[in-house]
């Protein structure tokens, strides 16, 4: 277990903790969605952790070590990242991350409470996909942080505006705020508030997954309002662009509305849609400023929030930056050496590096890059992650004899 279960150990304490009692998520006990869906996710889990072992074609004794199986080394690989994050931002945890990380259970990334699913697509591109690992943290900190927290005054005014207040309406709302944060989160953590990077990574991203969409035009406005939306936070917060934004300020909304499309519109592949969905001009700028709207209540409550986000930033950029970090990257991209996992301070700056030489050069990472990227970050989990959760699995173990 230790070698090849053992991240599975706490989020497996989590779900029998909430099926019988009052958790952070609800009364899990009434809810048979939820517990299905979660045993439906440890199974999953629980089946590639033993394919990584080899379980199902060797029988010996050293069929649990972490330095034989693939997959388990990717799977710690991802973790590292979110562990990391969590780790420094939640301090009201013993154990700031109760979750695990499966591949290939869903076609996208996506979250269900702690756990994150990654597509079997994305796994071996680090450079390329592993930032929405960021976003997806995000939503993470969004439940534990409890910033959508129904009984909180921003959030029922914000509610109570909505005009049918129905429970479909309602749950359209918080999820469109939930991913408003998350945006948020990954453009400080994920991008360290580089815009250029975002928007071209995140948008290929997105039109990539347009085309698979059942209703396309909804899902490209959707995130043309949660982009706007972070547009809206840097200009007020980071770059203090438009310190004095205001709610009421309509003409001041519209025209940041129209800077922020004509930014969109140098982005590869973005025109051609506007286009295709008849936006263009001051009507569509108007449009989004309008549909934005119901969430700009929330921009002074995110950013109480994420106050420690960006202290975080502050470090990330200093560590970004460094000369021994650049060098390490450079030996990785140039030769395929492994960083050592003492010398890894965040482990996710590690794809973000390769991903903007990648975008900057045109040059793609090699298989041999990419493959040393993922055993850096699986030494380190293996050195950090791991112990950490064997840590608190010790810990509830009682005394020998009691």
């Amino acid at each position: 277990m230790q070698d090849s279960f053992l991240d599975l150990y706490l989020p497996g304490c989590k779900l029998i903790s909430d099926v019988f009692t009052r958790g952070q998520y609800g009364n899990l006990k009434d809810d048979k969605r939820k517990v299905v869906q979660l045993l439906s996710e440890f199974q999953w889990a629980m089946r590639e952790r033993a394919m990584g072992a080899y379980l199902f074609t060797e029988g010996d004794e050293h069929s649990f070590s972490p330095i034989k199986g693939g997959l388990q080394k990717i799977l710690l690989a991802l973790e590292s990242i979110p562990f990391n994050l969590l780790t420094k931002l939640i301090k009201t945890r013993e154990t700031p991350w109760q979750g695990f990380i499966s591949i290939g259970l869903k076609h996208e990334p996506v979250h269900f409470m702690e756990n994150i699913h990654v597509p079997f697509d994305h796994v071996l591109y680090p450079e390329k996909y592993w930032w929405c690992l960021i976003h997806e943290t995000g939503h993470i900190l969004t439940m534990v942080w409890n910033v959508l927290h129904r009984k909180h005054p921003i959030i029922e005014e914000a509610i109570s505006r909505i005009p049918t207040n129905s429970k479909a309406d309602i749950r359209f709302y918080k999820n469109m705020a939930d991913n408003c944060f998350a945006d948020t989160f990954d453009f400080i953590i994920g991008f360290l508030g580089n815009r250029d990077l975002y928007f071209k990574r995140c948008w290929a991203f997105l039109l990539d997954n347009l085309k698979d969409d059942e209703n396309p035009q909804q899902f490209f406005m959707r995130h043309l309002v949660r982009h706007f939306f972070g547009w809206l936070f840097e200009g007020k917060f980071l770059s203090k662009r438009i310190p004095e934004f205001s709610l009421r300020d309509v003409d001041l909304r519209r025209e940041e509305a129209v800077a922020f499309v004509r930014s969109i519109e140098e982005i590869p592949g973005i025109k051609e849609k506007l286009e295709e969905f008849r936006y263009n001009g001051d009507r569509f700028a108007q449009k989004i400023s309008l549909e934005t709207a119901p969430y700009l209540f929330l921009l002074d409550h995110f950013h109480e929030f994420l106050g420690p986000v960006l202290e975080l930033q502050t470090d990330l950029k200093e560590e970004y930056n460094s000369k021994k970090f650049k060098s390490r990257i450079k030996s990785l991209e140039d030769h395929g050496i492994t960083i050592p996992h003492q010398d890894i301070k965040y482990p996710h700056l590690i794809p973000l590096k390769l991903m903007e030489n990648w975008v900057r050069t045109d040059k793609e990472l090699s298989f041999r890059g990419r493959i040393a990227t993922i055993l850096s970050l699986f030494w380190y989990s293996h050195q950090h992650f791991l112990p950490e959760i064997f840590a608190a699995y010790q810990r509830t173990q009682r005394p020998h004899g009691q």
